[in-house]
């Protein structure tokens, strides 16, 4: 038998779809769902079909026929609710306490005990100087393969300590390098990455007995010299990085006075037959002054002749 309520006129009659009874429990049954699921999706759960099927097993903590109601809910509410659920969980993660990002390098090989740190006291300037009677393009690719060779054997010394994973950009003092491919495309890449791209470029340029020649009879062509520079832009990069990001494992091992004569007679060298941009060069000004600051007086390598 139905029930009598008062009705909407607030005269006895029979519950119908009309009644303010009814329209009340539907309230009250939709709330509920709506608190319910509000809880589901503010701790990082959404209701699965399992949740909503009436022959799903009773999850600890709530209550199965409120679960079963979720299923009047429209699907328009439904991904309202997802959203917010989503926006919850965004502003716990982004509310926590995260972990201290590192400072920027403290630049530790600027100090003193440092800079004074050499493999040999020698005068640099004097090893840069060309040779009486040689032939200057001669002497930049013997330099060249020199340097090739001594910079990657020594970035192969701290190559695990450079992953994509402590080093995901290719970052040498204040400046992020990207990689530039032969079509001209630059590409943002790891610092391993660029490392791997540049010693191939360089073995390859260097190689190449067109561009290098190794016999007396030939010369060397005109794309030399760019060449030339770009080789040693790339090994100036490496050990940019290398003193931005991983010094401190330099000291560790204890390289640090093979890395600090490596990388002034690389610089002096590039200063003296114009191989390195002005722009490029005063990334570093403040290490290399204080290198030449802290090494013995260096004597003026004068006019040399370029015999071309």
């Amino acid at each position: 038998m139905s029930p009598v309520c008062a009705g909407w006129g607030g005269e006895a009659s029979m519950c119908t779809l009309g009644c303010p009874c009814l329209w009340l429990v539907w309230f009250c049954l939709f709330c509920l769902t709506l608190l319910e699921s509000w809880l589901l999706l503010a701790r990082g759960r959404q209701p699965t079909v399992r949740d909503l099927g009436a022959g799903s097993p009773h999850i600890p903590g709530r209550n199965p026929k409120v679960f079963r109601l979720l299923v009047w809910i429209p699907a328009p509410e439904r991904m309202v609710f997802q959203a917010m659920g989503k926006l919850l969980r965004y502003r716990k993660r982004t509310d926590s306490p995260s972990k201290k990002t590192q400072p920027e390098n403290e630049k530790l090989y600027l100090e003193p005990r440092h800079t004074a740190a050499r493999v040999v006291d020698a005068d640099i300037l004097m090893l840069v100087a060309l040779p009486k009677g040689l032939n200057v393009d001669e002497w930049l690719a013997s330099n060249a393969s020199a340097f090739y060779n001594h910079v990657s054997l020594f970035y192969g010394s701290i190559s695990e300590f450079c992953t994509a994973t402590s080093c995901p950009t290719m970052k040498a003092w204040s400046t992020q390098y990207h990689w530039t491919d032969e079509k001209g495309r630059k590409r943002k890449c790891s610092a391993p990455q660029y490392a791997d791209y540049a010693i191939s470029i360089i073995q390859k340029l260097l190689t190449d007995e067109d561009l290098v020649p190794t016999k007396h009879s030939k010369e060397f062509p005109k794309s030399f010299r760019p060449a030339i520079q770009k080789t040693f832009r790339l090994l100036f990069h490496l050990l940019g990085h290398i003193y931005s990001c991983h010094f401190k494992t330099v000291v560790h091992l204890e390289l640090h006075p093979h890395l600090n004569t490596l990388y002034l007679h690389l610089l002096l060298f590039c200063a003296e037959f114009h191989l390195l941009d002005s722009k490029e060069m005063a990334l570093s000004e403040d290490l290399t002054s204080a290198l030449i600051r802290s090494g013995p007086s260096p004597r003026s390598s004068g006019t040399q002749s370029r015999n071309t």
